[in-house]
This record gives structure tokens, sequence and C-alpha cells, in this order.
């Protein structure tokens, strides 16, 4: 029943075409030494062989009153491969940035991290919007123990037989008849 409910719940995730992102926001320093903060966003496409073609993920000022202040000389993408990023995109600019990847195969990840001047409260820290392009079945979910069990799914099937051989076995040798002694 358990390895039923784990290989449906990945099933669920994998089968779906599901690209999960997340948003990590920190204290960082620029190289002036001047505080700022950090913005970091990974997009992971958990389908099993749909790939995301044309994936935007932009960073932006939440509104005209709140407005935090960018540093795209400090701006970092990152490609996982096989990843395409022959005609990639990761442009940034003093009110935001942006990050396109013509295509994200599955299994696949990218990040961006801007740097900037403003808040990390929830109601005014940047946002990030993702779109992943032309393909219209995807499903953008955040981290969470559906996709830890997606990402960990072999390592946990191994985990629970091999408890599963510890008891048997321990099962077996404790039912065992005792030895008799020759007298």
């Amino acid at each position: 029943m358990i390895l039923w409910t784990l290989t449906h719940l990945v099933d669920s995730v994998t089968s779906n075409g599901s690209i999960e992102y997340a948003v990590a926001y920190s204290n960082s320093v620029l190289k002036d030494g001047t505080h700022v903060y950090q913005m970091e966003v990974e997009v992971t496409n958990l389908s099993i062989d749909t790939p995301v073609p044309n994936l935007e993920v932009s960073i932006q000022n939440p509104g005209a009153d709140h407005q935090a202040t960018f540093y795209p000389a400090e701006t970092v993408c990152k490609f996982e491969p096989p990843s395409w990023v022959g005609s990639s995109l990761c442009d940034s600019h003093d009110d935001g940035g942006d990050l396109i990847v013509p295509l994200l195969v599955p299994g696949t990840s990218v990040r961006m991290a801007m740097k900037y001047l403003g808040s990390i409260s929830p109601t005014e820290r940047p946002i990030v919007r993702i779109r992943p392009g032309t393909v219209s079945n995807f499903r953008l979910i955040t981290p969470g123990p559906a996709t830890f069990i997606t990402r960990y799914e072999t390592h946990l099937l191994l985990g629970i037989l091999l408890v599963s051989v510890a008891l048997f076995v321990i099962s077996v040798s404790a039912s065992a008849p005792p030895k008799r002694s020759k007298s």
C-alpha cells in the first residue's frame, strides 16, 4: 500500500507536467560593501517527458507604491545542462529582470538571482511571474512533500525495500526452531 501511494503521488506530479518554482530572499552585499537583499528564483521541470519551450521568468516591482532598485551588474543566471540555452536571455535593468529559456528539458532547472535595494516584507518585496511558453498543460507548484517524494522516489523505494528485507530476515530468524544438540 505504501509503495502504491508513493508511486501514485509521483505519477500525479510527473505525468501532468509540473513546473516547480522556489523563491528565496536573503541578505547580501554589493562589491562596494553596500547592504542589499538578494532574490533567487529556481524553476524546475518535473515532468517525465515534456520539455517546456520558451519558459519566461520575470522579476518585477510589486506596484508603483513599492519600488525596489535592482543592480543589473549583480544579476546571475544559471542553466542546468542539457537544457537548450543557445538563444536564452538573461536581461536585467534597474526595475527588474527577465529570464527566457528556449527549451527546459524534463528534470532540469534554471536559476536567476538579482540583488536589489528595497524591502523583503511580503507586501513590498519584488514579485515573480512565470510563463511556461506555448505549453498549456503545465501547472506551477511550490516545493512540498509531493515534490520531495518525486525527487527522491528511487531512494525512498530502495529504503523501504531494505527495511522490508531486514524485517523479513529478523522475522524468519526469530521463528526458526532452535538447533538440537547431539547428546
